[in-house]
């Protein structure tokens, strides 16, 4: 079975509702007893088809009904940082496409800032490589662990923001990184900068 592409005949009604960001529908449908805990074949519930879709509304729905049932921090906690298949949190989705609103949903439910992917990602670092500046921001802000390695290479989220010349998150993550990190062949953000022709990058690195 594929688990990253999405077979129709395997997602819930629930979650096709959370994806749709239909609140009415999701609402009517978690009142009937459906639950927003069925997984499709990559592993994804409501919450995360919700969270990747960017629907503030249904996420709040999710959440409120969850909370409700659960009746145990501990049991809504784990629900919140349910993975997929491939690893992925509801908070890692949110991250990595940019849904601003949603993270801090996520967040005040409890959600792990560094729960890690099957690849070593996490969302900070998925915020990185897709260039949402305002959830980098965030993140960092949140307390999200900026030195950690990632991804084979084993890079930090600053060598990644280099390598994609996302100057201004390079002077926001250089305030709090290591910037003598190496990754697995001893090479630090500012050589990325150098070897990839990032200039203003490697103008902020030096100068940090």
């Amino acid at each position: 079975m594929d688990f990253t592409e999405c077979y129709a005949d395997t997602v819930s009604r629930v979650a096709a509702a959370a994806r749709s960001g239909s609140r009415r529908q999701l609402r009517r449908l978690m009142e009937r007893g459906f639950s927003v805990d069925a997984r499709d074949n990559r592993g994804w519930n409501a919450l995360h088809e919700a969270s990747a879709a960017g629907s503030k509304e249904c996420v709040q729905e999710i959440l409120s009904a969850v909370n409700c049932k659960k009746g145990c921090f501990s049991r809504s906690r784990d629900f919140v940082n349910s993975l997929t298949h491939e690893g992925e949190s509801a908070c890692y989705l949110a991250a990595q496409r940019g849904h601003l609103a949603v993270l801090r949903l996520l967040l005040k439910a409890h959600a792990d800032i560094n729960q890690l992917t099957n690849d070593l990602s996490c969302p900070l670092y998925a915020a990185v490589d897709n260039g949402h500046e305002d959830v980098v921001k965030l993140l960092v802000g949140k307390g999200a662990d900026v030195n950690r390695t990632h991804t084979s290479s084993c890079w930090t989220c600053l060598h990644q923001a280099v390598y994609k010349g996302h100057s201004d998150m390079v002077r926001v993550l250089a305030q709090f990184c290591n910037l003598e990190a190496l990754d697995d062949h001893k090479i630090t953000a500012l050589f990325v900068a150098a070897q990839y022709g990032q200039s203003e990058c490697l103008e902020i690195l030096i100068k940090a």
